[in-house]
């Protein structure tokens, strides 16, 4: 038997071809699973890939959004950060970049919207962008948890947003609900 094994599947080479009516085309159908596999397989990886780390629980670090090595992020991204630290401690967002394309304040081209609070209770704080203006404000947050998406059009994109976040004693701050 004349087979290759490509995980997690294996090709038979001796199994018959199936023609198409107009005998235009003649494939296996293990070519053609085989096939389809490879480009389920690259799909995944790259829409998987293509967000980088989502969640962030320790109590400081750095959220990127994705770029290629300081190339302009991608075309068509919905990309979600979700930052979470102990309960009982509220998030403080800096940014150390931030090149973001569209204009504020309707960032109607690329953006990213800042949440505050946890899952039932969050909201948005806002969009921001950068052609016309600078980069975000630091955000506090009395809550636990902080969100970051970053929603990209079909036009020319920008380099992205770097920020550093950290858990903050509360201290005075309000809880509004």
């Amino acid at each position: 038997m004349n087979s290759i094994i490509y995980w997690p599947i294996l090709i038979d080479l001796e199994k018959p071809t199936y023609e198409s009516q107009d005998n235009a085309s003649c494939y296996s159908i293990t070519q053609i699973i085989f096939v389809s596999w490879l480009i389920l397989r690259f799909l995944l990886n790259w829409s998987l890939a293509s967000c980088g780390q989502n969640s962030f629980s320790s109590s400081f670090g750095t959220v990127k959004s994705p770029n290629s090595y300081g190339y302009n992020y991608a075309d068509g991204l919905y990309c979600v950060y979700d930052i979470r630290v102990s309960s009982g401690y509220g998030v403080k967002v800096s940014w150390r970049t931030f090149d973001v394309k569209g204009y504020m304040p309707t960032c109607s081209d690329d953006y990213v919207e800042i949440y505050i609070g946890c899952q039932f209770n969050m909201g948005s704080i806002g969009k921001f962008c950068s052609e016309n203006s600078q980069k975000p404000f630091t955000v506090y947050s009395p809550y636990e948890c902080l969100q970051l998406v970053i929603k990209t059009d079909s036009s020319v994109g920008g380099k992205g947003f770097q920020a550093d976040y950290e858990r903050i004693s509360l201290g005075n701050y309000v809880h509004y609900r």
